[in-house]
């Protein structure tokens, strides 16, 4: 039979970026320029969730400016916006690596773009537009603008962010300054940024949805609901599904020992399981980080259905934890709490990566399955594990007595000095430790035979009775599985990637003799060494490790899929680019990175703006072509350089004493002026008075002689 595994069904790869936030695989080293900084706690937070990216050179700069485009990109990834919608802005071309998070950002709600139909991605964000966004994203309601007046530069906020200011100062996510200004046109840093966001996300996880009467709640038709608060089921008999929680699951003592069914849910937060009863909790097609049981009374059954996956399970009380047609990797790791009362009973059945145990006086049962480590600790005597003739533990450690029981097989056995003397039903295949001599075998009876017992002390000795009996007759046993998994990939063995591509794994396909308690891992490299995931905006060779083993412990044969991540296309960078206005007109400084030959597909496009009372960008009138003043390689001599005094265009006069060389770094400059005219007065192109007070604003967009484009620099 056949089992389909995809990436998204494997480990904890569903929660993608936003699971880093919740529990990241290792905290990031301390970086070099937030020490004494005033946001340093959440500054160094988000870098060890790997949420906030720093530099190569080990820093983030904490004070530098933020563009509209990455704050887009850092909200898209905490409240963990996915869907997009179809989006066309004159400024943002599909291959941005902005695209993707604007169009989210527009489906989610908080970002329309300009009346020009532009979006700006490369201007940096100012107070105000993050105010108004933050609003949205929150879902607060418009704030009170009577109350804006108290701040000295009231004046300055523009009308259309005037009610999302109002909000959340209202809701104390954002603060004015001591001296009573807000700043609305102020560029928003890097530090203001995350501290603005991480705000913002603790008041939206405030919230908290309570489902308390039977019945059937979530998205529908796999449209999935994101509750980004916490969530209560209070009654018994209700099933969620599609839905994504970004706080906590608290599966309440008001379920009784009634059902509660989870279809299609991920939880980033902790899923507590105080209610249900012996048939209880299923988590069915579901990820979930981390999982506590702690019930009152009774014994609480929690089973993990078909592509379910948890990182950890706590057990604090009496549980069964049961995978049943687990095509994930199911409950991976299991602590029993120290909290565990004495007598306290835990059932397992399935496949499991590690057991540790230390609560003490309990009892274990593996009904069925395989657990790869057993971990008893040295606080958890008098602890008995039993394992049922189809269960196996691969490696068993034990640091207190225990009493291991049943006839299930036991592979190695570590015996510590605090496990002296602990007792076996069935011999390990192979024992280890200083106190491996130490432990008694005590087989039970069987028919026709008597008792015996033996001890691997250097004592030796043995009795028993002689064996006699004959044909006990009865059923048959069904013989042992000893035919591992087959694992078989989807699509090509070797995917190359454009550098910043999305990706989405085809998978593979595990074919099995038994079909049930396959167990499913997936792990990445990249050049030899492990990573978390396949960055796309990191290149290199990466390599997908396919991993699967069944009920009886037989592990497929790993199948790899090896990924490129092709280098970033290197695009032109626009450099010191700087905007200045007096009496003799706008003019424009700046330099590219590389050579521009405008003979090629290559060209410098200067698009010109005043911005009105309520901030709207609108085009500078060219009074001579009748249309918006735009720039190009096509206005003869348009650019001018600096220090070689040279002119550059390719116009359509064609002539020689323009270049159409430009050098890498050349420092050029652009003039807009009234009253320049030419012969024909025909250069007089604009109607402006530069002494009139106004807001200047220039877009400038090479296009390099491969037609690669550079990000939309701003200046103002």
């Amino acid at each position: 039979m056949k089992k389909g595994l995809h990436g998204t069904l494997t480990g904890l790869l569903g929660l993608g970026m936003t699971l880093g936030a919740v529990s990241p695989a290792f905290a990031a080293q301390p970086v070099k320029d937030i020490n004494g900084h005033w946001a340093e706690k959440q500054l160094q937070e988000w870098v060890n969730q790997g949420t906030l990216k720093g530099f190569e050179d080990g820093t983030v700069r904490p004070n530098q400016s933020i563009t509209r485009a990455e704050f887009i990109a850092l909200v898209n990834r905490i409240f963990g916006y996915t869907e997009s919608a179809q989006v066309q802005f004159s400024d943002l071309s599909s291959s941005n690596w902005a695209y993707t998070d604007v169009a989210k950002a527009v489906k989610a709600g908080y970002v329309q773009g300009y009346q020009d139909q532009t979006i700006h991605p490369s201007a940096d964000v100012t107070r105000q537009e993050a105010a108004a966004m933050i609003a949205k994203v929150v879902g607060l309601t418009a704030g009170q603008t009577d109350s804006l007046p108290t701040l000295k530069d009231a004046d300055r906020i523009s009308a259309w962010s005037k009610q999302g200011v109002a909000a959340v100062l209202e809701s104390k996510i954002m603060n004015g300054y001591p001296d009573q200004t807000f700043e609305p046109q102020k560029s928003l840093t890097r530090a203001e940024a995350v501290v603005l966001i991480d705000a913002a996300f603790a008041k939206k996880t405030a919230e908290t949805v309570t489902f308390d009467q039977a019945g059937t709640y979530g998205g529908k038709d796999q449209e999935i609901q994101v509750i980004h608060g916490n969530v209560v089921i209070s009654a018994p008999g209700v099933t969620l599904q599609n839905v994504e929680i970004k706080g906590n699951l608290t599966l309440a003592e008001g379920i009784g020992s009634g059902d509660a069914t989870l279809k299609n849910v991920k939880v980033h937060g902790t899923t507590n399981v105080q209610g249900g009863g012996e048939n209880s909790i299923h988590f069915i097609d579901s990820v979930l980080v981390n999982i506590v049981v702690n019930k009152k009374d009774g014994t609480v059954r929690i089973v993990a259905e078909g592509s379910t996956v948890t990182q950890s399970v706590v057990v604090k009380s009496s549980a069964k934890l049961e995978e049943d047609h687990a095509s994930g990797e199911g409950f991976t790791n299991v602590e029993l709490s120290k909290e565990l009362p004495a007598h306290a009973k835990v059932t397992l059945n399935g496949t499991f990566d590690d057991v540790d145990v230390f609560a003490a006086s309990i009892s274990v049962q593996m009904v069925k399955g395989s657990i790869e480590n057993v971990q008893v600790d040295g606080s958890a005597g008098n602890t008995s594990i039993e394992l049922s003739s189809e269960a196996k533990i691969v490696k068993l450690v034990l640091d207190a007595v225990a009493k291991l029981l049943g006839s299930g097989q036991i592979q190695t056995a570590t015996i510590n000095d605090g496990a002296k003397g602990s007792i076996f039903q069935t011999k390990p295949n192979q024992t280890e430790g200083s106190q491996k001599d130490s432990i008694q075998v005590n087989t039970p009876a069987s028919s026709g035979s008597s008792g015996g017992s033996s001890s691997e002390g250097s004592s030796g000795g043995s009795s028993g009775g002689s064996s006699g009996g004959g044909n006990n007759g009865g059923g048959t046993t069904e013989p042992a599985d000893t035919v591992a998994p087959v694992i078989t990939l989807k699509g090509e063995g070797t995917v190359t990637l454009a550098y910043g591509a999305d990706y989405v794994d085809a998978g593979v396909t595990i074919t099995d003799n038994k079909d049930t308690g396959l167990k499913a891992k997936v792990t990445y490299s990249k050049d030899g060494k492990v990573v978390d995931k396949i960055d796309t905006e990191v290149a290199g060779t990466y390599t997908i490790h396919y991993n699967v083993s069944d009920a009886a412990g037989n592990r497929a044969k790993e199948v790899n899929r090896t990924v490129v991540v092709e280098a970033p296309v290197q695009k032109p960078v626009i450099q010191d680019a700087a905007l200045s206005v007096d009496s003799n007109g706008l003019l424009l400084n700046f330099s590219i990175d590389k050579a521009i030959d405008l003979k090629t597909k290559a060209d410098v496009k200067i698009s010109y703006f005043t911005k009105d009372a309520e901030g709207n960008l609108v085009p500078i009138y060219n009074k001579i072509s009748d249309s918006d003043l735009v720039k190009n390689k096509l206005w003869d001599g348009y650019l001018w350089d600096v220090e070689t005094h040279k002119n550059y265009s390719s116009g359509a006069l064609g002539n020689p004493a323009y270049s159409d060389q430009i050098a890498a770094g050349a420092k050029l400059a652009t003039l807009v002026n009234q009253g320049l005219h030419g012969v024909d007065g025909d250069m007089d192109y604009v109607d402006i008075n530069w002494n009139d007070p106004a807001t200047y604003v220039v877009q400038i967009v090479v296009t390099d002689n491969e037609g690669r484009v550079s990000e939309t620099v701003e200046k103002r």
